[in-house]
Protein backbone atom coordinates (compact mmCIF):
# COMPACT_ATOMS: atom_id res chain seq x y z
CA UNK A 1 0.00 0.00 0.00
CA UNK A 2 1.12 3.39 -1.02
CA UNK A 3 -0.40 6.82 0.02
CA UNK A 4 1.10 9.98 -1.66
CA UNK A 5 0.11 13.53 -0.93
CA UNK A 6 1.21 16.40 -3.25
CA UNK A 7 0.09 20.13 -2.70
CA UNK A 8 -2.70 19.50 -5.38
CA UNK A 9 -3.32 15.95 -4.97
CA UNK A 10 -4.01 12.45 -2.52
CA UNK A 11 -3.20 9.63 -4.66
CA UNK A 12 -3.50 5.76 -2.84
CA UNK A 13 -2.41 2.60 -4.50
CA UNK A 14 -3.29 -1.01 -3.04
CA UNK A 15 -1.64 -4.06 -4.41
CA UNK A 16 -1.31 -7.90 -4.05
CA UNK A 17 0.18 -10.98 -5.72
CA UNK A 18 -2.98 -13.28 -4.72
CA UNK A 19 -5.35 -14.59 -6.85
CA UNK A 20 -6.94 -11.65 -9.17
CA UNK A 21 -9.68 -11.64 -11.08
CA UNK A 22 -11.68 -10.75 -14.15
CA UNK A 23 -12.08 -6.83 -14.13
CA UNK A 24 -15.07 -7.66 -17.13
CA UNK A 25 -16.55 -10.21 -15.41
CA UNK A 26 -17.10 -8.07 -12.32
CA UNK A 27 -18.12 -5.06 -13.68
CA UNK A 28 -20.79 -7.07 -15.97
CA UNK A 29 -22.05 -9.25 -12.72
CA UNK A 30 -25.02 -8.41 -11.01
CA UNK A 31 -24.51 -9.35 -7.74
CA UNK A 32 -21.85 -7.64 -4.94
CA UNK A 33 -21.39 -4.22 -4.84
CA UNK A 34 -17.97 -3.45 -3.46
CA UNK A 35 -16.28 -2.30 -7.01
CA UNK A 36 -19.22 0.04 -7.60
CA UNK A 37 -19.27 1.55 -4.44
CA UNK A 38 -15.86 2.12 -4.39
CA UNK A 39 -16.31 3.76 -7.85
CA UNK A 40 -19.33 5.86 -6.87
CA UNK A 41 -17.47 7.43 -4.01
CA UNK A 42 -14.38 8.47 -5.82
CA UNK A 43 -16.30 9.95 -8.65
CA UNK A 44 -18.71 11.92 -6.03
CA UNK A 45 -14.59 13.57 -5.66
CA UNK A 46 -14.29 14.08 -8.99
CA UNK A 47 -11.15 11.50 -8.43
CA UNK A 48 -9.54 8.53 -10.82
CA UNK A 49 -10.24 5.02 -9.91
CA UNK A 50 -8.19 2.47 -12.28
CA UNK A 51 -8.36 -0.87 -11.21
CA UNK A 52 -5.87 -3.85 -13.05
CA UNK A 53 -6.08 -6.88 -11.67
CA UNK A 54 -5.33 -10.14 -13.73
CA UNK A 55 -6.21 -13.77 -13.03
CA UNK A 56 -3.13 -15.38 -11.10
CA UNK A 57 -1.00 -12.72 -10.73
CA UNK A 58 -3.00 -10.24 -8.63
CA UNK A 59 -4.66 -6.93 -8.16
CA UNK A 60 -3.52 -2.99 -8.21
CA UNK A 61 -6.11 -0.37 -7.29
CA UNK A 62 -5.42 2.87 -7.38
CA UNK A 63 -7.19 6.20 -6.23
CA UNK A 64 -5.75 9.75 -7.35
CA UNK A 65 -8.33 13.01 -5.40
CA UNK A 66 -7.25 16.35 -6.58
CA UNK A 67 -7.54 18.70 -3.32
CA UNK A 68 -6.34 22.36 -2.72
CA UNK A 69 -7.92 25.38 -5.35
Amino acid sequence: MQLVRDPDRIALTVQDNGCGFDVAAVAAASHGMGLSNIRNRVAAFNGNLMVDARVGVGTEVSVELKIGG
